[in-house]
């Protein structure tokens, strides 16, 4: 059997690179770090998204409010007015405009449509006459006037609340159909030269 003797440790001189067992680098970080880094990242996201949530929602929430307080900051001559009457009152069946529907998730729901003039209020739901109604348009700050002959004779003209009941406004029927003409005064409503029947 042949010895070999084992070579003596080289010295080390400037210069030298240290062997691959060395300690690790330092640009490389351990597990514990990136798991915190990970953490963070999550948590700050979570922060993120709920930041944007609240924004949502108060914005939501702005909007409606805003809607309530136009339509509850009414003067007493305009609660006393035709239209201010009309729409404090509780809904009637024959309050529903032809041809809408109601439902709080619809764009223009008709629940808060009231019946402003019945040409011929005891004829059959159906018969040809003009009807008038009153309700909100995309919100509380927001009147609309419908008028139906037929399903498929209509008319929709919408203004801004504060406007109709203040200001003058009339609707007419085009040339052809059965005659109709809607004056709006102060929120006072005439029809064919008629004061609507509260």
């Amino acid at each position: 059997m042949t010895w070999s003797p084992t070579p003596p440790p080289r010295a080390t001189r400037p210069g030298d690179v240290p062997p691959a067992h060395a300690a690790p680098s330092a640009t490389a970080p351990s597990v514990p770090i990136r798991r915190r880094r990970i953490r963070l990242a999550l948590v700050a996201l979570a922060l993120v998204a709920a930041l944007a949530l609240a924004f949502t929602a108060g914005g939501q929430f702005e909007r409606q409010t805003s809607a309530r307080s136009g339509a509850a900051t009414l003067t007493a001559r305009e609660r006393a007015s035709d239209i201010g009457t009309a729409l404090d009152r509780p809904r009637r069946a024959a309050d529903l405009p032809v041809g809408y529907q109601a439902g709080p998730d619809l764009p223009y729901p008709g629940d808060s449509y009231r019946l402003l003039y019945d040409e011929s209020p005891h004829a059959a739901a159906d018969a040809p006459r003009w009807r008038v109604w009153v309700g909100e348009g995309v919100d509380a700050s927001q009147l609309c006037v419908v008028a139906a002959y037929t399903e498929v004779q209509e008319l929709v003209d919408c203004y801004p609340a504060a406007q109709l009941y203040t200001g003058t406004f009339t609707v007419a029927s085009p040339v052809g159909s059965a005659p109709l003409a809607i004056n709006v005064v102060s929120g006072d409503v005439i029809v064919n030269g008629h004061a609507v029947r509260r």
